[in-house]
């Protein structure tokens, strides 16, 4: 690649169309194309109001490929606009300014959610945005010195972590193979434009599903402006205006970024879920053991199904922490019905073991335990095996025990104290004698343990 580029380079030099000052506004350019991508990405993202996270992430892999258009538009309307700027030139306020409302745009969406990374990329973007689009720029050189960001970049992950430098220099490699063909783009003769529309195809296409790939497997839009910067290496000279003064040089990449902003709204505006891509619920019927007080709950928010199975027996939804759920639960007052709860026992041994024993009632699929100690403990055996819980006093131990088989946690302590208890059996059927839910419409799927009812408690045992 480096070799191919040099030959670009000297091609174009020879035919007086390479200008040196050029080389550092093209590396500043690749730069440009990777922070201001993300920052392009990052706002695309955000429009779709969908929250991040496992299950907030769902409503975009429900329509995955119109979120990838509405990404794949913006990344493209990027790639087109920084090129576009530069051959034009006197654009600094502008450029710069495009970049800064992004990002503010992204903290109101978001609420100032990561704050230090959006401020970060905004900041980069917007000082080399003022930076490379000032005077007009020569596409021969701003090519040759965007193809050397793609050598840097691609030798240091050589260095660093080889078995993912193709992702740079694979794209790299095709880019520099276009230069030498092309005198670094002076060459714009028609077989020679077919020869690189055919290469830049071939690779997009390989972009494209490493794209698919970061989007699909990792909630992170900034990973995928690696595309934006790839393909822009072997797009460049194809995407460099011919008139950089006409009125198409912006229209056509505003209209493009604005495009997937747009779909980015649609899919903002419109439910995803359909009996295809059902939406994923999970009411449970919960007893505090504590209180005497029976709930129905929804550790996801609540669509107008889950709200209409929320409020069967009457009561207002609001929020309610219950012992061993994630964070304050949507919750309504239910109609109480009798229900078996977990066998809970503390007994001491000659050894000097403390050893709680749990009965989980019949029908128990899944049993949530919250262990605490007062104080620091030798080994833990959960039934019989040494396991590393408890490990430290006044620390919170998360165990899960699958099926109605009773479990015993023995450790021995190293004086008197208690041990804090909070637990949650799952019962994999909803209370015979309480109202059932309403029934599930095709765009609706019971999520995980939906359906289930959840016998909750605390229990203090001290030695």
């Amino acid at each position: 690649a480096g070799g191919l580029t040099a030959v670009g380079a000297a091609r174009a030099r020879k035919g007086k169309a390479l200008a040196w000052r050029d080389l550092w506004r093209g590396m500043g350019a690749g730069v440009l194309l990777l922070a201001g991508g993300a920052v392009a990405l990052e706002l695309t993202r955000n429009v779709t109001g969908v929250p991040s996270g496992w299950i907030g992430y769902r409503p975009l892999l429900a329509r995955f490929p119109t979120f990838e258009a509405a990404m794949a538009f913006t990344a493209l309307g990027v790639a087109m606009m920084i090129p576009a700027a530069m051959a034009r030139g006197r654009l600094r306020l502008l450029g710069s300014g495009f970049f800064a409302i992004a990002g503010a745009a992204i903290l109101g969406l978001t609420g100032g959610a990561n704050l230090p990374l959006v401020l970060g990329l905004t900041t980069v973007s917007a000082t080399l945005a003022f930076v490379v689009f000032g005077k007009g720029a020569s596409l021969c050189g701003t090519w040759t010195g965007l193809l050397l960001t793609g050598l840097g970049f691609a030798l240091a992950l050589q260095i660093a972590a080889p078995t993912a430098a193709l992702v740079v220099s694979w794209p790299l490699a095709a880019a520099a193979a276009l230069s030498a063909l092309t005198a670094a783009g002076q060459d714009r003769r028609p077989v020679v434009t077919t020869l690189a529309v055919a290469v830049a195809i071939v690779v997009l296409a390989w972009i494209g599903g490493l794209l698919h790939l970061l989007m699909q497997a990792l909630d992170m839009p900034e990973p995928a402006a690696v595309a934006v910067w790839t393909g822009a290496l072997v797009l460049w000279p194809l995407l460099w205006p011919a008139q950089p003064n006409g009125r198409l040089a912006f229209a056509a990449p505003a209209s493009v970024i604005l495009l997937g902003l747009a779909i980015a709204l649609f899919l903002h505006a419109s439910s995803p879920w359909s009996p295809r891509h059902p939406r994923a619920d999970e009411p449970l019927y919960v007893e505090d053991q504590d209180s005497g007080r029976a709930w129905r709950v929804s550790p996801l928010a609540p669509d107008a199904w889950t709200r209409g199975a929320l409020t069967a027996d009457g009561g207002a939804i609001g929020r309610q922490s219950l012992p061993t759920f994630d964070g304050r639960v949507f919750a309504a007052p239910a109609r109480a019905v009798a229900v078996t709860a977990p066998v809970i026992s503390l007994t001491p041994t000659a050894d000097g073991y403390q050893t709680v024993r749990f009965t989980p009632p019949p029908g128990t699929t899944d049993l949530m335990l919250d262990l605490r100690s007062g104080v620091a403990v030798g080994q833990t055996l959960v039934n019989g095996r040494a396991t590393p819980i408890l490990t430290a006093p006044e620390q919170w131990t998360h165990l899960v025990w699958r099926g109605d088989d009773p479990i015993t946690v023995s450790f021995r302590p190293g004086g008197s104290g208690k041990l804090e208890i909070r637990y949650a059996d799952y019962i994999g059927h909803w209370p015979i004698d309480a109202r059932p839910p309403p029934p599930m419409p095709p765009t609706v799927m019971g999520f995980d343990l939906a359906g289930s009812t959840v016998i909750v408690g605390t229990r203090t045992s001290r030695w």
